[in-house]
């Protein structure tokens, strides 16, 4: 199937409509199609198809419409994740936490390059003392724990009731 002849009927085969005489593998190609068509056209005109009456209150209820189980516990530990960051690097930088919060919050923090800022923040782990390194390296052991655990759980599927 290689030949860019067959390739081209492939593609457009109205437009290549005399290549399977010449070619036995897209001959036979076509006369499968043809077939299937056939039997499916057959099937469609000899069923009695008639539309299918779904009532919308039995059917289950997916996560996202309103399912019992929400993320909350997940998004609330973010967020504390996330101040506790803001914490240690308000500390690490020289900052009262209290200072920190109230100057970002009034938006009175100097805009830095972001160049500068790596650059900055990569010289301040550079010099951090060993227990900074330690900790950073058993976070990430920590994290990919999570992450690890949290894809080998069974998935819960919509035939699942909840408890």
């Amino acid at each position: 199937m290689t030949d860019p002849r067959c390739l081209q009927f492939r593609e457009n085969p109205e437009a290549y409509s005399s290549h399977p005489e010449n070619c036995e593998a897209c001959a036979a190609t076509l006369e499968e199609v043809t077939d299937l068509d056939r039997r499916i056209a057959t099937q469609v005109l000899l069923s009695d198809v008639s539309p299918i009456e779904l009532d919308s209150r039995n059917l289950p209820v997916a996560p996202w419409e309103g399912a019992s189980e929400r993320a909350w516990p997940l998004a609330v530990l973010g967020a504390l994740a996330l101040v506790f960051m803001a914490v240690i690097l308000f500390l690490l930088s020289g900052v009262s936490p209290t200072d920190g919060f109230q100057a970002v919050l009034m938006s009175q923090l100097p805009r830095f390059e972001l160049f500068e800022v790596a650059s900055v923040v990569g010289e301040g782990l550079r010099a951090a003392p060993l227990r900074v390194h330690l900790f950073i390296l058993i976070a990430f052991v920590v994290v990919n724990v999570v992450f690890v655990r949290l894809l080998r759980r069974a998935p819960r599927g919509v035939d699942v009731s909840s408890r």
